[in-house]
């Protein structure tokens, strides 16, 4: 990971945000009971981070596209 340039707290925010993807694409959970579940403060910390990650779509754009 250091030859990489990956750090340990990089790492473990990537594995929260794969994992809380995962659910808003593939469950009917809300918000905040996801961002418990990964590890987030609340809902709206978790849709912010989602939403810089992809660039300014939001979990519930991401969410609309699979459900459609």
């Amino acid at each position: 990971m250091r030859e990489l340039g990956i750090t340990a707290v990089m790492l473990k925010r990537v594995c929260m945000l794969t994992s809380a993807t995962h659910d808003i694409l593939w469950t009917q959970r809300d918000f905040d009971d996801i961002a418990k579940r990964h590890g987030y403060t609340d809902g709206a910390h978790l849709c912010k981070t989602v939403s810089m990650a992809t660039g300014g779509i939001t979990p519930s754009m991401c969410r609309s596209f699979v459900m459609t």
